[in-house]
C-alpha cells in the first residue's frame, strides 16, 4: 500500500470508543450478570462461599484443620 491517508483511517461506521470505556462496560456487565462457576455450583448445592483476604495464610484451612502456625 502507498502512504495515502484513506489507507490509515477507520471506516465511517466505526464506533469512536476507547479501550478503557469498552472494558468499563464489560466489567460492569460481568459484575452484575456473570457468576463464577465454582460459586454457582456451591450455591446450587446450598453452600455459602466466604472469601478470605489475600496473603493471609493463617486464615486458610489446611487438611481440614483450621489452625495457624506462627
Amino acid at each position: 500500500m502507498d502512504n495515502a491517508s484513506y489507507h490509515k483511517s477507520n471506516p465511517i461506521d466505526t464506533p469512536n470508543e476507547t479501550k478503557a470505556s469498552i472494558w468499563t462496560k464489560i466489567a460492569s456487565y460481568n459484575s452484575t450478570n456473570v457468576q463464577a462457576e465454582m460459586l454457582s455450583i456451591a450455591c446450587n448445592r446450598g453452600y455459602s462461599v466466604i472469601y478470605t483476604p489475600p496473603y493471609h495464610s493463617c486464615l486458610q484451612y489446611r487438611n481440614g484443620l483450621g489452625y495457624c502456625q506462627i
